[in-house]
């Protein structure tokens, strides 16, 4: 049984993108690094950014959710 990659590929990336900020990586070389090909990772993207586009306010800004806020 072959098990699916997505959430690992999609770490990778992620991560990857993360360290390279002051870089303009392309899907080619992303996907040499998650050794898959450049579409998957183009279709990995951009159920990334679809996703983030439904993420609630206080996430998009990089603020912490109201329930993990410390009160005095």
């Amino acid at each position: 049984m072959k098990y699916s990659t997505k959430l690992s590929d999609t770490v990778h990336v992620m991560v990857l993108i993360a360290i390279n900020q002051e870089k303009s990586l392309s899907s080619a070389s992303i996907a040499e690094s998650v050794h898959t090909n450049p579409g998957f990772v183009r279709q990995l993207m951009l159920k990334v950014n679809y996703s983030a586009t439904e993420l609630p306010e206080h996430l998009k800004s990089g603020g912490i959710p109201p329930f993990f806020r410390v009160r005095p």
